[in-house]
Parts: C-alpha cells; structure tokens; sequence
C-alpha cells in the first residue's frame, strides 16, 4: 500500500502506523504495524487489501493482498422510554413505551416476547417488529397492569425478549415498576332531612375509599348558631374500594329562632394523602310549637263518691304558629270520668285561654288520690305538643261481699274437707276484716285461714274454711260471718249446710293407636270421674309403657262428667314383640279401697332395619390382623341383639379363601360350636381361631363374620387379615450366613467341579439344619428338603419321628399326648377344644401341635 487505500468504503481506515524500514540488512526481517479500522455499522463482508512494498531506490518491489473479514455483531439494546410522572396502580393499565436500537452491523428483524411476575401483567401491542438498518431503532408498546391484590410499594419485573428472526440470537430487557398509590374520597350526603327545634337527629352520611391503599378519613360537621352536629371523634379506617356509612347527630335547640332550609358543612380529611372533600347538607328546621298548661290552683281537685265537681285548665301558646289541639288523658280510673270539655281548642301565637273541665265519681270509687296526666294533642298530626299533672281526691265509704261457688260441702271423719269463699272489698277505701263461723260449731274440727284479711278498695281474696266430723252426726247449717275493723256494723254472711261424704272413682283407658313400633310414644287418654260427693285426691299408677307425663297425685272436685288425663307412654328398646297391656289405676288417699283399672292392649311388631333383625355382629382383633405362616390368629367376635326378638342361627366367617383358614369357634363358656341363641338385648361373644396351613399362600384377605337364621342374614363390617406366605428359594446357590446368584455360581463352578461340590454339600448341609428349626416349630412334621409330609407307613403305628428334628423316642419326647381322631377333615384339640382342619389329602396316623395350647396331638384312625 503506496498511500493512502484506494478502493474502500469511505469510512475505513486503512495505514501503516510505520511505512519506512530504514538500514535493513541482507537477510534482515522487520515487523510493521498494519492498522484497519472499520465503522460499527460496517457491513459484514470479506475485503480484499493489497499491500505494497519497494525499495527507496526503486530498483526492488513486492506486493502482498490479504482480505479483512468484517464479521456479523448481533447488538439490540432496549431501553424504557419512562415517564416520571407515571404511577402505576392496582388493577389499572399503563401503557409503556420502550425503544429498541439496533446497534449491530446488521439489518435485522426482531420478534419480541414478555414475561412478568405473579404481581403484574404484560402485554404486547405487536410481537414482531419492523426491518431495522444498523444503528436504526424502533419503539414497542407494553401494557402492564399491577395486579388488583397489590399494594403500595410492590414491585414487579417484566422481562422483554427480542430474538433476532434471521439468527436466532435472544436479547433480554428487564424493566422493574414499582406500584404507587394514590389517594381519594367520596362523599355522599343525605337527602331531605328534616328536624324539629329541641329535637335530634341521626343523619348518615356514605364515604368510600377511591383511592388504592386502605386509608383513614376525619369529619368535621359544623352548622350556623342554634344547630350543633357530632360524628366519629376519632379517624375512621376504609379499606380501598370499600364504602362505610358515617352517622352524625344533629341537635336543634328547644329555643332556637331558625326555620325553613339550612346548610350544614361536611368536611372530610384523608390522613395519609391530606386531600379534602367538602360537602353541604340540606337540613329543614321546622317551626317551634310550644303550649304550657297550667294546673288549677293547689294541683287537687277533690270529688266525693257519688257526685261531681268542676275545675279550669290554662293553655298558653309560646310558640310561633297558632295552635288547634284536643285533649287526652292517663291515669284516670273507671270509677272518675270528665266532662264538659270541648272537642278541639285553639290559642293563637302568645294568647292564654281558661278551658273547664268537670269530674264526676261513682258512688263505688274508691277513696283514694289518682295522679292524673292531661295531654294537649295536635288535631293535624296527634303529636302531644304539651301536658300537666294533678290529682284527684275522691272519698270513701266502707262494705264487704262473700261469695261462694256452692252451698254444701260433705266433711267426714277421716279427712278434712275445705270450702272456699271469694271475700270482696266493695268499700272504696283500704278495709281489715275479721272471720267467724255461727252458730256453734260443737262436734267439728273448724280452722279458718285467714282470719284476719286486709284488702284494698275493690280488691278480693280466698277465705279457706276447713272442717273434720268428731262427735257431730248429719247435717247442719253453718254461715261464714265477714266484720269490718273501720266499722264493726258493716258485715255480710254466707250460710253453707255441712253433709256426710260419700266417695267414689271411675276409669277408662282409650287410645286410638293400637300398634307401636320401639321408640314410638304411644298417646292415652285415662278418663277419671269422682262419683263422690267431696273433693279427693288420688295417686296415679301406670304399668306396661314408660308414661314419662303420668302425674302421681290427682284431684277431683265431685262431677257427674269424666276429666281425661293425658298419658304419653314410650315403648323402650327391648320390648319384646307381640301384644301388651298398657293399664292404669286410680286410688284414693282418703280410702285405699276407693279404686279403680283400665287397660287396653297394643300390638308390639318386631324391630328390623331394611327388613333384617338389629342384629350387631362386631370384630376385633390386632391393628394389621397378621397371621403368621403355618400360625394361628384368635379374633373376638361380639353378637348384641338389640332388637325385640328372639334370634338364632349360626356364625360362619365369608370371603374369598375363608375355608382355607380352618376358621374354628368358642364361644365365652367353652362351647366351640358358632351357634347362637340370644333374646332381646342379649350378647354373646366367641373367639374365632384361624389357622394358616402348608397350602396357604400369603397376601391380604377381605373377610366377614355373618349371622345367620330363619329370617335373617346379616354380616360384619369388613375386616382384613395380613396372610404371611412361605419363604420364597434364593436364586442361585445359599449358604446359610449368604447367598450366591446364578451367575456367581456358574463362576464358581468355573473353578473346578470339586470346589464346587463341596460348596453345594456345605449350603445343603446348612439349609437343611434351618428348615428343620423352621419345621420344628409349626404344628406339622415335615420332609428336611422338600417341606412335604414325611410318608406314613400302613400299619398302623406311628412312625419314628426324624432324627434331625428330635432326639429319644417319641413315648420320652411327647409322653402326654393323647389320641384323636379326624372326623370329616377336622380334629379337635383334648387339651382346648380347639376344632381344626386338616390339609387336604393328610390321613392318618400323623400328628402335629396345636397352636392355641401349643400341646402335642396324635391323629389316628
């Protein structure tokens, strides 16, 4: 390169940073700096350059072209075209703008993505955006929405993904907001508030937080002089977006002089934002009406009974609207009444007018003094708009009245037989009055309670005359005699004729239900009639049913018609099907042979639940029920009859490989039959052996324990039992303390058939001495390899037990077992009657232990 390049791009720079190699030498070599500088947004592309070099004295030159690769730079920088003034709130859309500037050497094409958190949304105007040149930039919208449940000061991230469509190159731009707030109130004022002068007034009035953080608002209610409001004396807590109702009393004085429509002004401010609402509320005062009455002079007004007298009321209106009112009164007895007064009364604004009145008394008022209320009530509206007190005195005159609800009461010698008498105070003041029997009442046994009585005007009470027969024989006259202490001459009698007493009862049992099922309460009606003459008193017995209701202790007053008496009856668990007898009886206290049943029969069916008995049948046994292989596991059965029947039938255990388990049965007493027999509310309980035998393979069984009978069916809940099944063979070779897999063993027997051998004896040798430890403790004797039962011989006696699994004879090692026999498939156990089954195909003579006494069984023929 002689000067400058020639050929390329404006904007590149290419030069030697040292063009002259001076004082070079023969065979001398000298490095130069070649600089090429191209613009960022330089084109990707493959340039060639020539380079030239020659002697100064021009008799030498060379030339050299190398090429510049300028390479592809993938740079797209995104950057948020933020507005300072923006707040970003719960729930509401912000549209953000971003600007994408291509600052690679490339045209490219950008596809854009957006992510975000929980906290927020993003979206996307457009995902795909326009060409851009190199150092060429374009903007994108992305409306990003806090989420409602945000709050003040939450963050939240969106991440903008720009992927280069022509290689695949991602640019990720995360842009964090941060959620602001915003503050505000709304007020809403009442409508048509109306308030009288010296009344008050609730008025409510509704605020709602429009702003996006909860937030407290204070009121303040102020009105012109005669009107004062309260509210909330503290900040009151909105919750955003909510509304609260606010009340505020709003007091008018008694004597205020404002009428007609005024303003109040509410001022609400927010603590947190200090933004103010003020809001006016319309209320209407309405016009002061004020009456005063004015008693008569001294405020009493004295009347005798029997006449009359007159008296003035004075109304004064100090109001400011004419007045028309009408009178009303409290306090004022029957026996007083007023008269004479007029039907409406006006008085204009600042006028005083004397209205008459006239009382008049009974001539049975009592002498007493009455408080008497009068009320001045509006003729519009019938609102009291005033009132008076004073009292009315009205004299008195004495009398007494005895009254009585018959005239002959039967007394006898045994019991004492009462009267009552109804004694009246008929005066018209406060009377004592003192009792007495006339004439003489020799041969009676005579108590009057009370003797002495006050009582006030108009006022009554029970005199109770109580008499027994001692000496005295038949009738006789006597006369209650009532004498007033005020007055001794002011008396009245009541003669009543004392009979001999005759006693006597009926009673009838009715009831329109004649079938009650258990727990059914049977309704009853026990009809009772005194066929005496006296009063008696009777005690209540009732036998059959639970009468909860029944009263123990009756009393009838002599009549011809019967008194029915309730009976609510309960038909209890437990009582037994069929007919029974509900009676009643009815004795007297004054004469036990003074009595009288009834009965009615009911029929009693028989208590089942979905056409089966209650029949409960209940078991239970360990928590995971394992039975152990070629072991045994007792569960308890219970049975509980709760019905009113007599049930029997058999237990039998049901499921998929129950008579697999030999299941076995004994019952609480020692029976080992799975028969029951059991009576209304009786139990039973058994315990049910089962038993796992050489053929049973392990796994989990679903069983249930059934009752069943003439009649009935009914099965346990399901119960599952954990069946351990015999040990699976290793595969491969086992020596006792470990094992060889197949391959292991081939690799051993590899090594020499001998070694081999004597590994195999050794492993036989040591399987054999566990199994027989395994085989010993089971109830069956069995074969030391193959686990089947060691064969028998035919004639007759057992054979001699395997040398491995016991030493000594079989007389020295079980020398108390006894002999049984197996009657179809199953043995019974001499020591506990356990019955078992055997294994399919096992004849005997064999034995084996039982594993409920864990004693030694001998099975022969």
């Amino acid at each position: 390169m002689r000067g400058p390049a020639r050929d390329l791009p404006p904007d590149w720079e290419v030069r030697w940073l040292d063009p002259v190699a001076e004082n070079m030498t023969s065979g001398e070599s000298r490095n130069h700096t070649l600089r090429v500088t191209v613009p960022p947004d330089a084109t990707p592309q493959y340039r060639g350059i020539a380079l030239f070099a020659g002697s100064t004295g021009g008799n030498f030159s060379i030339q050299y072209v190398i090429v510049i690769e300028v390479s592809t730079i993938s740079d797209v920088v995104v950057n948020v075209v933020d507005d300072v003034n923006r707040t970003y709130l719960p729930g509401v859309t912000e549209v953000v703008s971003f600007e994408v500037s291509n600052n690679g050497n490339d045209v490219t094409t950008l596809v854009y993505q957006t992510t975000s958190d929980s906290t927020c949304s993003a979206g996307l105007a457009s995902s795909v955006g326009s060409e851009l040149a190199p150092l060429a930039s374009e903007f994108i919208s992305i409306n990003i929405t806090p989420d409602a449940t945000t709050h003040w000061n939450d963050t939240c991230t969106i991440s903008l993904f720009a992927t280069e469509n022509s290689t695949g190159v991602i640019h990720e731009s995360s842009y964090t907001i941060t959620v602001g707030v915003d503050w505000g109130w709304e007020i809403t004022p009442p409508n048509g508030t109306t308030i009288s002068p010296g009344t008050s007034k609730t008025i409510q009035v509704g605020v709602r937080n429009i702003g996006s953080e909860i937030d407290e608002v204070r009121f303040d209610l102020t009105g012109p002089s005669g009107i004062t409001a309260s509210g909330p004396p503290t900040w009151v807590s909105v919750e955003r977006g909510l509304s609260d109702v606010i009340s505020f009393q709003v007091d008018v004085l008694a004597d205020t002089s404002l009428v007609g429509l005024h303003n109040l002004t509410l001022t609400a401010t927010g603590l947190h934002g200090g933004e103010v609402e003020i809001e006016s509320i319309e209320v209407d005062v309405q016009p002061r009406i004020e009456l005063d009455l004015v008693a008569p002079q001294g405020g009493n007004v004295f009347v005798s009974a029997g006449d009359y007298s007159g008296f003035s009321i004075q109304a004064t209106n100090s109001g400011t609207n004419s007045l028309s009112f009408n009178f009303d009164w409290s306090g004022l007895p029957n026996s007083l009444s007023f008269s004479g007064v007029p039907t409406v009364s006006n008085v204009n604004v600042g006028e005083s007018l004397m209205i008459p009145f006239n009382v008049s008394a009974t001539s049975s008022a009592i002498a007493t003094i009455h408080q008497i209320t009068l009320y001045a009530k509006s003729v519009n509206g019938s609102d009291i708009i005033a009132q008076t007190t004073f009292s009315i005195e009205v004299g008195h005159s004495p009398s007494v009245q005895i009254l009585a609800s018959g005239d002959t009461l039967p007394v006898g010698e045994n019991t004492i037989s009462s009267m009552q008498f109804v004694i009246l105070n008929d005066g018209n003041q406060q009377d004592q009055f003192s009792f007495s029997l006339s004439p003489s009442t020799d041969g009676f046994e005579v108590t009057i309670s009370p003797l002495l009585l006050t009582l006030n005007a108009g006022e009554q009470e029970i005199v109770t005359v109580s008499i027994r027969r001692t000496t005295a024989i038949g009738e006789a006259t006597l006369a209650l005699v009532a004498t007033s202490s005020n007055d001794d001459t002011i008396t009245d009698s009541y003669s009543f004729t004392v009979t001999e007493v005759v006693l006597g009862v009926t009673a009838t049992l009715t009831s329109t239900e004649t079938t009650a099922a258990i727990g059914d309460t049977v309704q009853a009606y026990l009809w009772l009639t005194n066929t005496g003459n006296a009063n008696q008193t009777f005690q209540l017995a009732t036998a059959g049913l639970e009468c909860s209701n029944a009263q123990s202790i009756i009393s009838l007053a002599p009549s011809p018609s019967a008194v029915p008496i309730l009976l609510e009856c309960l038909v209890p668990q437990g009582t037994p099907a069929g007919v029974i007898s509900l009676s009643a009886t009815i004795t007297s206290l004054a004469d036990t042979s003074i009595n009288a049943t009834s009965a009615i029969n009911l029929t009693v069916p028989v208590d089942h639940v979905n056409g089966q008995p209650r029949l409960i049948v209940t078991v239970s046994g360990s928590e995971q029920n394992i039975l152990p292989y070629q072991g045994s596991l007792v569960l308890t059965v219970l049975l509980q009859n709760d019905g009113n029947e007599q049930l029997t039938g058999t237990l039998s255990l049901v499921g998929e490989g129950a008579a697999d388990l030999s299941p076995g049965w004994t019952a609480v007493g020692g029976s080992s039959y799975p028969n029951y027999n059991l009576g209304p509310g009786e139990s039973a309980s058994y315990d049910l052996l089962l038993t796992s035998l050489y053929t049973t393979s392990g796994g989990e069984l679903s069983m249930r324990v059934q009752g069943a009978g003439l009649g009935h069916q009914l099965l346990s809940d399901p119960f599952t039992l954990n069946i351990i099944g015999p040990t699976a063979a290793p595969d491969g070779v086992s020596f006792g303390l470990f094992e060889l897999d197949n391959q292991k063993s081939i690799t051993v027997m590899a090594l020499g058939w001998v070694t081999t051998s004597l590994f195999v004896l050794l492993a036989i040798s040591k399987r054999r001495k566990a199994k027989k430890d395994h085989i010993h403790s089971t109830f069956f004797e069995t074969d030391e390899t193959t686990g089947e039962l060691s064969p028998l011989t035919m004639d007759g006696d057992l054979p001699p037990p395997p040398t491995a699994l016991v030493t000594g004879s079989a007389a020295a090692d079980n020398p108390d077992e006894g002999d049984v026999k197996m009657v179809d498939g199953r043995v019974n156990c001499p020591s506990c009657a356990s019955s078992l089954k055997m294994p399919d195909g096992r004849q005997p003579p064999f034995k084996f232990t039982c594993p409920k006494c864990q004693e030694s069984v001998r099975v022969v023929d």
